[in-house]
C-alpha cells in the first residue's frame, strides 16, 4: 500500500479519535471514574520504576511506552499528542515533573494534582490502556514481588499526605 493509501484513513481516524475523546470529556461530569488518581499513582510507581528508586525518570516513562504500545498506536498517540489531544512522553514529563528536577516522585504527583492525570478521561485511560498490560506482563512468579512494591508505595504515599497535612492525592 502507497502513503497516499494510507494517509487519508489515518487522518479520518485521528479525526474521530478527537472528536471521540472530546466527546467524552464532556460526558466526564455524568459518570463516576472508575479508579482514583491514587490507584493510577501507586500502581504506575510500582510497574514503572524500574530501578526502584520511587521516582520515575523520563527513561522509565519512555520504556513503559515502548513496552506497553503497538507501534501503531505509538505512531497515532504521537500525531494525535502533537496536536494536544493527548498525552505524550513529554507532555507527562510536563504536567507531572512539579519541580522540573527531570523526574516524578511522589511528591511530584502530590503537587501536580491540578496538571498531572487531573481528569477522570486520563486516569481511565492510562488506567485500562496501559497500566492492564503492564500487570499481564507479569510472571505470576514475580507477583510477590510486586505486592511488597505495592505496600511499600502505598505506606510511602501515606507518609507524604501526613507530613503535607493532605487527605488524598
Amino acid at each position: 500500500m502507497r502513503a497516499r493509501e494510507v494517509f487519508p484513513p489515518l487522518l479520518l481516524l485521528l479525526l474521530l479519535c478527537s472528536l471521540g475523546a472530546a466527546w467524552n470529556k464532556e460526558k466526564e461530569e455524568e459518570k463516576p471514574c472508575k479508579y482514583t488518581r491514587r490507584e493510577t499513582v501507586e500502581y504506575a510507581a510500582v510497574y514503572f520504576d524500574t530501578n526502584n528508586d520511587n521516582m520515575l525518570s523520563r527513561s522509565e516513562v519512555q520504556d513503559a511506552w515502548n513496552k506497553l504500545l503497538t507501534p501503531i498506536e505509538k505512531n497515532l498517540v504521537g500525531a494525535a499528542g502533537y496536536l494536544g489531544w493527548v498525552e505524550t512522553v513529554d507532555t507527562v514529563m510536563k504536567n507531572c515533573d512539579h519541580d522540573r528536577d527531570g523526574v516524578i516522585s511522589l511528591q511530584d504527583f502530590i503537587n501536580s494534582k491540578d496538571t498531572c492525570l487531573s481528569k477522570c478521561w486520563k486516569i481511565e485511560t492510562l488506567f485500562d490502556k496501559v497500566l492492564t498490560r503492564a500487570f499481564k506482563l507479569v510472571s505470576p512468579d514475580a507477583q510477590p514481588f510486586y505486592d511488597r512494591r505495592m505496600k511499600r508505595t502505598s505506606a510511602g504515599l501515606d507518609r507524604l499526605l501526613k507530613k503535607m497535612n493532605l487527605q488524598s492525592v
